[in-house]
């Protein structure tokens, strides 16, 4: 599999979301998969293409930048260039508004699937600009995982809460990230402890974070002399890069008088390689994550700290309190609540044993290679079901054209999808009856197989027995069925019900003459048929609510219908004749309903020869 990730950092870049897609991306090179990175050139000493850890790095110029974010104009080319070579396009969100733009819209245009991976949500700081920015990065953001064929997540708990995702969990899946991090040496811990100079005398509280508004560092900050006060003498030992944290430097500056008066001093390590990030955490006594806001979504640092024995108080946020929730080591707190924070660590230092876990058990809750299996199974069947449906648009098309060498476009359109459907929902038990068979138009283009058609007209009784798709026809109303009671295993009503006047009747006969265990297969024009069309769309958009409603009830009854309902109100209908509705889908989308509207018009010569 060919796989192009979109995102807008990249290492050496380091946050929570680099490391995330990271490591997706090298743990699927790893396991055989070409993957390219698309990404900014945030630092014009960065080279402009790489091979890092088996991954191929294209680094877009940046223009200039807009908080966190960054205007890459090249971002068009680069994609135009790398989305016909890959097999699927995955754009980690959040992400710039023009590089997710782009990546959808060329996807769709290169018939390449797309997946995103939904990392956190967006949130900028206030000031007129910066509301913009978030509104255009949700915008697209929203249409990125609409035109999707699903969305990754690090957490169920994080999708249910999580703006961007609450009207998407039928496409979210759960993976937790990929987590893999080494074992400390005694011996590394101690060479680790001389270089920083950590006494025993004092309790080590670890924050692995960049020193960002929503990682909430001032209220550890506030907390940190309530906690000497309890438990004794406490340092902070504070880990990563801290010196080019992007459109963090105001945030950095109001910190810096409660840092200044932190004594010992704070131990600032700047940024660690992985084995000695590890002796850092082995070092702590207790890792805390006091993030504020949703921005963050999971928080890996918790997972390696607790690899590494030392236990973990986070702010109790959606998808942040997953970890330990899931292995109880450590205790979860309120965001900004300064005092619980305090009594939170005090009682981690006090009894830190009882919040200890062996490391087997946190490398089974988060098994890295599951998780990267996972991952890739997602990723594979997004390009599996994009295939079929490849296929099945395929098979529509050259039905469509079939069936319009006989019937109006606007039927052909129609009848195409929905002799898709019959066929996907065969094999049918026999003997098979076709309620409402009108012409036998329908039932000649699924290839027939229908024992008995069934229609009140005489006229196209006789136009349907000239086709021959059915083994026998019967002239009569479907509120009197002529047969025996239990006749028949499957029943087909294919845009028949909706024109039925005495509804409930006929249903009730349906279920007399079906047997225990047969099906009713039906198609019926749905509660959203009218407002779907072409000519109410526009009215809406224009306003002319009452135009739009006018011509919807003037085209229901030139096509003679007197019923359309939604699901519930049919499963209703259904279940008080004591039929059972097992599944029901929406079948045609608002632009195929615009299209047959349109295509009515357009038909109007062959039906005035007709």
């Amino acid at each position: 599999m060919r796989v192009l990730l979109v995102t807008t950092y990249y290492r050496p870049h380091i946050s929570g979301l680099t490391i995330h897609v990271q490591r997706i991306a090298e743990g699927l090179a790893a396991r055989g998969h070409a993957v390219t990175v698309v990404t900014s050139r945030y630092e014009p000493s960065l080279p402009a293409t790489e091979i890092t850890g088996g991954v191929t790095v294209e680094r877009v110029p940046v223009w200039w930048r807009v908080g966190k974010g960054v205007v890459a104009p090249g971002m068009r080319a680069a994609l135009s260039r790398q989305i016909p070579r890959h097999d699927i396009l995955a754009i980690s969100l959040p992400a710039n508004p023009d590089a997710v733009w782009w990546g959808q819209q060329l996807a769709r245009r290169h018939d390449r699937p797309l997946a995103v991976i939904y990392v956190c949500d967006v949130q900028f700081a206030s000031g007129w600009r910066h509301r913009l920015l978030e509104r255009a990065c949700r915008a697209a953001f929203k249409r990125a995982t609409d035109a999707s064929g699903g969305v990754l997540t690090s957490s169920a708990d994080y999708a249910r809460s999580s703006p961007g995702l609450a009207a998407l969990q039928d496409r979210t899946t759960a993976i937790p990230p990929p987590i893999v991090f080494p074992a400390v040496s005694p011996l590394a811990l101690t060479a680790f402890r001389h270089r920083w100079n950590l006494s025993e005398r004092h309790h080590h509280v670890v924050l692995a974070a960049r020193l960002a508004s929503e990682k909430g560092v001032e209220y550890l900050l506030a907390a940190l002399p309530e906690v000497e006060r309890r438990a004794g003498p406490v340092r902070l030992i504070i880990t990563g890069d801290q010196t080019q944290v992007v459109g963090e430097s105001a945030y950095r500056r109001r910190l810096e008088p409660a840092l200044a008066a932190c004594d010992p001093p704070v131990v600032f390590t700047g940024e660690l390689s992985t084995d000695d990030m590890a002796s850092c955490f082995a070092a702590g006594d207790v890792t805390v994550l006091p993030s504020i806001n949703q921005t963050e979504s999971f928080g890996m640092v918790q997972v390696e700290s607790m690899l590494c024995g030392t236990p973990v108080v986070a702010s109790s946020l959606p998808g942040v309190r997953e970890p330990v929730t899931r292995t109880g080591m450590g205790l979860l707190v309120p965001p900004r609540d300064v005092p619980a924070l305090a009594r939170a660590i005090t009682s981690v230092l006090c009894h830190r044993a009882r919040y200890r876990r062996p490391r087997h058990q946190i490398e089974e809750a988060y098994d890295s290679v599951r998780a990267l299996e996972r991952t890739e199974a997602w990723l594979s069947g997004i390009v599996g079901d994009h295939l079929r449906r490849r296929q099945r648009q395929r098979e529509l098309v050259a039905e469509f054209r079939r069936q319009a060498r006989s019937v109006p476009g606007f039927r052909a359109l129609v009848r195409s999808v929905e002799a898709h459907l019959l066929r996907s929902a065969a094999p049918f038990e026999a003997p098979v009856l076709d309620l409402g068979c009108g012409d036998g138009h329908f039932a000649a283009a699924v290839g027939g197989g229908f024992d008995v058609g069934l229609d009140p007209d005489a006229a196209s009784i006789g136009e349907a027995r000239r086709r021959g798709a059915h083994r026998a026809l019967v002239r009569a109303d479907g509120t009197s069925m002529p047969f025996g009671n239990r006749t028949f295993g499957t029943i087909v009503a294919n845009s028949t019900l909706e024109h039925v006047e005495s509804l409930d009747a006929v249903i009730r006969e349906v279920a007399r003459v079906l047997r225990p265990g047969g099906r009713l297969v039906m198609t019926v024009p749905s509660h959203r048929f009218g407002d779907m069309l072409a000519v109410p769309t526009v009215a809406v958009r224009l306003g002319l609510r009452a135009l739009a409603a006018r011509y919807v009830g003037w085209f229901n009854t030139r096509s003679r219908h007197v019923t359309t309902e939604g699901p519930g109100q049919w499963r209703r209908r259904l279940d008080a004749q004591g039929l059972r509705v097992t599944r029901s889908e929406y079948y045609l989308s608002a632009r195929a309903h615009r299209l047959f509207d349109v295509l009515h018009y357009a038909a109007l010569p062959n039906l005035a020869a007709r």
